[in-house]
């Protein structure tokens, strides 16, 4: 009897395999970057190298040096989208850095926001803060506070070891007062996040 070789495993319909972040060699100062949306959107860049000095009058032995490398991934783990928000009311979301390089990093954010309706993004107040877990970003759990584009937190918002993660809790909150031209307007919100190596 014959035997039939069963077809190989595709990927479900509207699933991309996941690639590693490339890593990249820095210089003193590192820098990673990553980018949050309402739909999430990561990237990554860094450039750069190192150096050594020797002198002497003696001969030394070859040496390898090796260079360390940053990473930062964001991943979204709470919904940030939001649709009927009225004056006064708010949505929270969270969202999580991690460090996937080799080098502990500070990390600070910052906010942009587009709409069709040039008010409208006047009208919320973002609101960012670090929590333990996802399961602590409740309304009132952040700690800094400002308008899109307006926003940006000190680098010292969190530190992230190598191999670690970080939570951040978001809070999107329309004005009390904000104005009948507004109604139905839509806004698109960016968290950009930067993560900046250590000093040893």
């Amino acid at each position: 009897m014959s035997t039939r070789q069963a077809p190989a495993a595709r990927p479900a319909h509207g699933r991309r395999s996941a690639r590693p972040a490339r890593r990249s060699p820095l210089r003193a100062a590192w820098l990673t970057t990553g980018l949050l949306t309402a739909v999430v959107v990561a990237s990554l860049a860094a450039t750069g190298g190192s150096y050594a000095l020797w002198n002497g009058t003696a001969s030394a032995q070859t040496s390898s040096v090796a260079s360390g490398s940053s990473g930062l991934v964001i991943t979204q783990q709470a919904a940030l989208d939001a649709t009927q928000l009225l004056p006064g009311q708010g949505i929270v979301g969270a969202f999580t850095a991690k460090n996937t390089g080799t080098v502990a990093l500070d990390v600070a954010i910052s906010t942009r926001g587009t709409s069709s309706n040039s008010a409208f993004p006047g009208e919320l107040s973002l609101r960012l803060g670090p929590v333990a877990t996802t399961a602590d970003c409740v309304h009132g759990a952040t700690t800094f506070s400002g308008r899109p584009g307006a926003l940006h937190t000190p680098s010292g918002f969190a530190r992230i070891q190598p191999g670690a993660s970080s939570v951040v809790c978001t809070e999107v909150v329309l004005d009390k007062d904000a104005p009948q031209s507004v109604q139905g307007s839509t806004a698109q919100l960016a968290f950009d996040v930067v993560g900046t190596q250590v000093t040893p």
